[in-house]
């Protein structure tokens, strides 16, 4: 079906009703394109002599006057092309845009007066080339099929989108107009994003754990003491959790045994500091010798040999078992030692990943160093083996129902924590628990997960690529069980999850790629390095549509307003997975622009 140019506007020839049935039954066939169609039909009316001219876009002056029949046929058609559910536009041979149909419009946002007769250029000005490249191949006759091209639409968003194209030309054989056909592939790029960070993420983790191992191996035999450490840090990492087991214990004996540590480099200082030796708690006496073991030792391998190890424990405010000196409260947990300043950022990440080495804590990357010594002097002073042991520290105390915090300068680093323990009622000191049964090991499992719907197939052409119910969610928390049991939840519910374990990890996975990989965010609000609103924000400036949703424990109007203000909505911790389910069917973004599409954001303020 030829384009023929008349007073700057454009004309379909007048076709038969066989022609606009022909049309419909080919496009709705598997592997048939417009430009195909196009071109059989050019050749059909060259055979046949077809005259006479229709306009598509505004009024013909001159051609023939055209039946009533005709005329029909030909609103027919221009209600065919302007409503066709894949875009459609024609581009002059300087690049103008001449016409396009409703559908590329609605595609990119931009009304028919800013489109039309604007210069395709300005709307993909990062793919100048790639247009020249396109210009150059259609000048020598060719047809394009499937050619990536990259369009801004009005609200300054990429849209990926696919092109065939091919040209028509006037009587006299010179350059008409193109026809282009585009389409988006924003689920094909989207697909990709995701395969890659699940596939980098991967390879680090293998070569993580695999770096770890083989370095273990030639450890063990010089520290023995790691074995239950791994094991520790594997059964976390499998998804358990230690269930506490509160007995009465003197507090001032338990820090009193690393006055004396045979297997110590360094002289350990004790400091009791705003309670009585005589105080008895009721807390699990073996979980807090776990945690206070494993950051001594990693203490004790950090500092250089005249230097020293500092453990204190300090009553910092009143709590279970009332006041005085002698009575129960808050207790701070102090290990410090002398050694190199370690990047506290660095530090949060092997809180949560125990095959982290040494590197990783001291800036120098991907767990290799150049200036550290050879295997074995590494591995005798304990330096390869930070990871394990701040990560079975960190676990524990986390089951402790705290947190494990660093500080670090340019002389001290300092690991910290605060348990709130109660007072025995009459000051004895209960049984001493056997060595079996220092571990109570819990599955970590979500309660009351509602009932998986089987996954129906789409029949849209996006259905091949994912299902169409499934979401892929960001979940932003440092408290790794808090992490896992959200997981849990999310995946049980059919999505495809990706963690951080604080904002600014967050920000880095959200905002590393030009197209947003994210359906949805579930945001903790308190996290160290950087908190969830700051992230939320951050995020934000780059996608604002991304829909965040806060996490918190804390219930009070002041947090979640400050968390409204930049977040779609609110959470309360510990939640239960048919409300998760609830606020992703309700909140999850659509990445592909179907109708059922999650709420739009609130506007972050100034």
């Amino acid at each position: 079906m030829a384009l023929v140019e008349m007073n700057a506007t454009f004309s379909i020839t007048s076709v038969s009703d066989e022609f606009v049935a022909k049309l419909v039954a080919r496009k709705a066939a598997v592997g048939t394109s417009f430009v195909e169609m196009f071109e059989e039909e050019d050749r059909t009316r060259h055979h046949h002599g077809f005259v006479g001219a229709a306009t598509l876009e505004g009024g013909a002056a001159g051609g023939a006057a055209a039946d009533n029949g005709a005329s029909s046929e030909a609103e027919e058609l221009k209600d065919f092309f302007n409503k066709a559910p894949i875009a459609l536009h024609w581009l002059s041979a300087t690049g103008k845009i001449l016409w396009a149909n409703d559908r590329e419009l609605e595609v990119l946002g931009y009304s028919r007066e800013e489109y039309i007769g604007a210069d395709i250029m300005s709307f993909c000005p990062d793919s100048r080339d790639g247009v020249l490249e396109i210009f150059k191949e259609l000048g020598t006759g060719n047809t394009i099929r499937d050619v990536p091209i990259r369009f801004r639409t009005k609200v300054g968003n990429i849209k990926h989108l696919l092109i065939d194209s091919n040209v028509n030309y006037k009587s006299d054989g010179t350059f008409n107009h193109t026809r282009c056909f585009i389409r988006d592939d924003t689920g094909r790029i989207l697909k990709e994003c995701r395969s890659e960070v699940a596939a980098t993420a991967a390879r680090k983790l293998a070569e993580g754990k695999e770096r770890f191992s083989s370095k273990l191996l030639h450890a063990l035999t010089a520290l023995s003491g790691l074995v239950a450490s791994v094991a520790k840090a594997m059964k976390f990492d499998d998804g358990y959790v230690v269930k506490p087991v509160p007995t009465s214990f003197s507090l001032s004996s338990l820090i009193g045994e690393y006055r004396n540590i045979e297997t110590a480099r360094h002289e350990v200082v004790v400091q009791e500091i705003g309670f009585d030796a005589s105080l008895v708690v009721i807390a699990d006496a073996i979980m807090i010798r776990t945690v206070l073991n494993e950051l001594v030792a990693h203490a004790d391998g950090r500092s250089p040999v005249s230097a020293r190890v500092v453990l204190s424990v300090e009553r910092i405010a009143g709590g279970k078992g009332g006041g005085g000196a002698g009575g129960g409260g808050k207790f701070e947990f102090r290990v410090t030692d002398s050694g190199e300043e370690l990047d506290e950022s660095r530090v949060e990440k092997v809180f949560h990943n125990y095959w982290l080495g040494d590197a990783d804590v001291l800036g120098g990357g991907d767990g290799e160093r150049a200036d550290l010594p050879r295997l074995s002097e590494e591995l005798s002073c304990d330096e390869e083996a930070p990871g394990l042991r701040l990560n079975v520290a960190f676990n524990y105390v986390q089951c402790l129902d705290s947190i494990l915090r660093v500080a670090s300068d340019g002389s001290s680093t300092t690991f910290n924590f605060v348990l709130d323990l109660e007072t025995s009622s009459n000051g004895s000191q209960g049984p001493k628990r056997e060595a079996e049964e220092k571990h109570h090991w819990n599955k970590i499992t979500p309660s009351s997960l509602p009932p998986i719907s089987p996954r129906t197939s789409t029949q849209s052409f996006v259905g091949s690529l994912y299902n169409s119910d499934s979401r892929h969610i960001l979940i932003v928390e440092d408290n790794t069980i808090c992490q896992k049991m959200c997981k849990k939840i999310v995946t049980g519910l059919g999505h495809t999850v990706d963690t951080a374990d604080n904002g600014a990890i967050a920000v880095e996975k959200a905002t590393a790629r030009e197209i947003n990989i994210y359906d949805l965010v579930l945001m903790d609000l308190r996290m160290p390095v950087m908190d969830g609103i700051t992230a939320a924000k951050e995020i934000h400036k780059k996608f604002p549509e991304l829909p965040i949703v806060a996490l918190s424990a804390e219930e009070g109007e002041s947090t979640k307003d400050a968390a409204l203000a930049v977040m779609a909505t609110f959470m309360s911790k510990p939640t239960k997975a048919d409300r998760v389910g609830k606020v992703i069917q309700e909140y999850a973004r659509n990445p592909l622009g179907r109708t059922d599409a999650g709420k739009c954001l609130p506007k972050l303020g100034a």
